[in-house]
């Protein structure tokens, strides 16, 4: 669904794991936050708004910046340091001061606008598909898994004949 109602407010396509299980490189973190700013980029796109349903899409997003930065060690300024503390499960921002936090805050917000903007070119070259499927939703709210599959499926069809 892109348009959230009463008791429905979408659907994950990806489901959350956990990121130790794999090693992830800064291309595939970029990757992973785009996925997840994508659907709030789609909704604003056909919807010309963006709603609350999107919010945990966001937080996510957010927290895997912040995880590249300060738990993986992703970016050059901290490569060399972990600001994770693993018995708390939290960030360890009592020990930063409040320049490293506003630098922090600051670089969280460029890597998700560089996910952003891969988002949107992923949207932009798969226009055909998500305009039928956005289509398909405005007309009936939600689709099931093969509904979507049969509207790709055809689009598939089209593409090569």
């Amino acid at each position: 669904s892109i348009i959230p109602t009463k008791n429905y407010r979408g659907a994950n396509i990806l489901q959350k794991r956990e990121l130790d299980e794999v090693e992830e490189d800064r291309e595939c973190f970029l990757c992973l936050i785009a996925l997840k700013l994508a659907g709030r980029i789609a909704q604003k796109r056909y919807t010309s708004t963006n709603s609350s349903g999107a919010s945990s899409d966001l937080q996510e997003a957010s927290e895997m910046a912040r995880e590249m930065i300060l738990y993986y060690g992703l970016e050059d300024e901290y490569e060399n340091l972990s600001l994770y503390d693993i018995k708390k499960k939290d960030f360890m921002y009592e020990l930063m001061s409040n320049d490293e936090k506003v630098f922090i805050h600051e670089k969280t917000k460029k890597i998700l606008e560089e996910a952003r903007k891969k988002a949107e070119v992923v949207i932009e070259e798969n226009k055909a598909e998500l305009d039928i499927l956005a289509k398909a939703l405005m007309k009936k709210g939600m689709l099931t898994a093969k509904e979507v599959e049969s509207l790709l499926e055809n689009i598939k069809v089209n593409v090569l004949n």
